[in-house]
């Protein structure tokens, strides 16, 4: 398998549901943590979903694609100093708690009902989301 197209298939991973489920309102990715905004959340989801569209295009053409990756780690990155940094030097220990139990879910840690596992999944994937947004 070519290395260049890993990018690519965990876009396609982690976008489907998230891009999908928030640009149609499938779940609800405030979790309550602030109010539910159908223009941001289309906004957030038509910018997930427009990187999972390229990511598809970026399997067969991973060279030509590779700028939306690029795209990626800069946005990435400003998060982690903007958002993340600071509430990590802050010990903000509530919001990183829900994150924490939200990504033990996600493994599948904790769950009771193995059936109820996909649902508790987009949930807790929610949670890292909203979390992330918050």
């Amino acid at each position: 398998m070519n290395t260049l197209l890993l990018p690519y298939i965990a876009n396609l991973v982690i976008l489907v549901p998230v891009g999908l489920g928030s640009l149609f309102n499938l779940f609800l990715v405030s979790m309550g943590q602030f109010p539910e905004s159908a223009g941001w959340r289309t906004l957030v989801g038509s910018l997930w979903t427009a990187i999972l569209v390229g990511s598809v295009l970026g399997l067969f053409q991973p060279i030509l694609f590779s700028p939306l990756l690029l795209l990626q780690v800069i946005y990435k990155t400003l998060w982690l100093l903007v958002y993340v940094a600071p509430r990590i030097a802050k010990a903000d220990r509530r919001q990183l708690r829900t994150t924490l139990r939200a990504l033990r879910m996600w493994r599948g840690v904790g769950v009771r009902n193995r059936r109820s596992l996909r649902v508790e999944r987009m949930d807790a994937l929610s949670a890292v989301v909203s979390s992330f947004i918050s």
